[in-house]
């Protein structure tokens, strides 16, 4: 799947976002030795401009029945201020969300292995355009999510093979959007032959989808990896992915944005390969990539008094490199480096794009890690130099200084250090220095 472009929320609230990216078959991690897991976690700020404050906290319960079934259930809850984000408007957005999900494993004759995994989302948003205009253009969504994958493995001479089939749906009720829904079905094999002929390993994977309102897909994979000897190894990948349009960019609306009901699915080829050096405490990878992709979305307008629409408006060609290399220290700590280089290539609009070519063009990273022996503390630092395609240069800087005592963990971050301007998206802005504090218990 091509995962979103845009994190919302990672981008107002400065959090990480995260993403899922699923292969051919997936893949459920059984961890059947895994202790029943309790967690929980809160962060609050005020915000480093008016409208720019957030809390975000969840809880999660984890385990396993030993050598049957992994289980996990979390929720979070999440309220934030956006302002400047959607439009030219101190907007507020509060979230919730619920997974649960469960992988149930097996064996059976003749060498076959299998696991059924299911998963169910339940995700609701608030949205409010202006904090100071309750009810003006004031959204509510509930969108259920829900997904099972049945996979069956087994050895066919020098090779594993996987067969499988996968089966969902998802249904948003919103004040906004309306009452939509679609659903999906799909199977998929890979074949993989590990140590063959000669230190190296082959994949070859075929999935197929059908959603019942955006058609059907074909995506093959193949992938292989060859071990060069003295901690050298080779490695080249080529799939086909797509992604559909989400529930936003078709149906939302608001006094800055307009969705598209007819957005078609986007699709895209990837290649990439590379060289991956690791031996004694040293670790150097070399990654060249490139991607072309069809029926990109974006939202675009051609004036500034225009809504955003939502527009499967060109086809995008990205080129890039990735480079890194790190050493692990014998007292515990971590130096890395790393470089990436993106290329895209678009063709040029009479429209004013808002996401599409907001990227890094050259980004630098330096990082690491010191613990001071038998004292509990770590010292880390880490600095970002970016060169972004509109002209901003900018370096990031951030810290942190940790002490742990028994169960307990307290901490000091310092974020943007050098209290640079810059923004990621267009009219937004990023926050400067930043200083948090915290406690980890476990």
């Amino acid at each position: 799947n091509i995962v979103t472009r845009r994190d919302s929320h990672a981008e107002i609230a400065g959090v990480a976002g995260q993403h899922n990216l699923f292969g051919v078959s997936g893949s459920a991690k059984a961890a059947h030795n895994l202790a029943p897991t309790v967690s929980g976690w809160y962060e609050r700020s005020d915000g480093f401009m008016f409208d720019r404050d957030f809390g975000v906290g969840g809880g999660l319960i984890r385990g396993a029945i030993p050598n049957r079934l992994t289980y996990d259930v979390r929720h979070a809850r999440r309220a934030f201020g956006a302002n400047g984000f959607y439009g030219n408007s101190p907007s507020k957005e509060w979230t919730d969300q619920t997974i649960a999900s469960a992988t149930l494993v097996g064996s059976g004759a003749r060498g076959w292995t299998w696991d059924v995994a299911g998963a169910y989302k339940n995700h609701g948003d608030h949205f409010r355009w202006d904090i100071a205009r309750p009810g003006f253009a004031e959204n509510r969504h509930r969108t259920n999510s829900a997904d099972v994958t049945a996979k069956a493995r087994t050895m066919v001479g020098a090779a594993s093979v996987t067969v499988g089939a996968a089966g969902g749906a998802d249904i948003v009720r919103s004040s906004n959007l309306g009452d939509h829904s679609f659903n999906r079905v799909g199977a998929f094999v890979e074949i993989t032959t590990p140590d063959f002929p000669r230190r190296a390993t082959y994949q070859l994977g075929l999935r197929a989808d059908r959603y019942s309102t955006f058609g059907s897909n074909v995506s093959p994979t193949a992938a292989a990896a060859v071990d060069l000897g003295q901690g050298w190894r080779a490695r080249a990948s080529a799939g086909r992915a797509f992604r559909v349009p989400t529930f936003t960019e078709l149906y939302y609306h608001d006094p800055a944005n307009q969705g598209s009901a007819d957005l078609e699915a986007e699709h895209g080829w990837t290649l990439d390969g590379g060289v991956d050096y690791a031996k004694n405490d040293w670790t150097l990878s070399a990654t060249p990539f490139a991607r072309w992709d069809d029926n990109v979305i974006d939202w675009v307008r051609a004036k500034t008094t225009d809504l955003w629409r939502s527009t499967n408006v060109r086809d995008v060609t990205t080129r890039g490199i990735e480079l890194s290399a790190s050493r692990r220290f014998r007292a515990g700590g971590l130096a890395r480096l790393a470089y990436t280089r993106l290329d895209v290539d678009a063709p040029a609009l009479n429209l004013l794009s808002k996401y599409v070519l907001e990227y890094a063009r050259d980004s630098f990273a330096a990082s690491g890690a010191i613990p001071i022996a038998r004292t509990g503390l770590t010292l880390s630092a880490n600095a970002d130099v970016r060169r972004r395609l509109d002209g901003q240069k900018y370096t990031l800087l951030g810290a942190r200084v940790s002490q742990r005592i028994r169960r307990a963990t307290f901490f000091v971050d310092g974020s943007n250090l050098l209290d640079r301007e810059y923004h990621e998206v267009a009219g937004v802005a990023m926050p400067g220095r930043w200083i948090s504090a915290g406690i980890t218990l476990r």
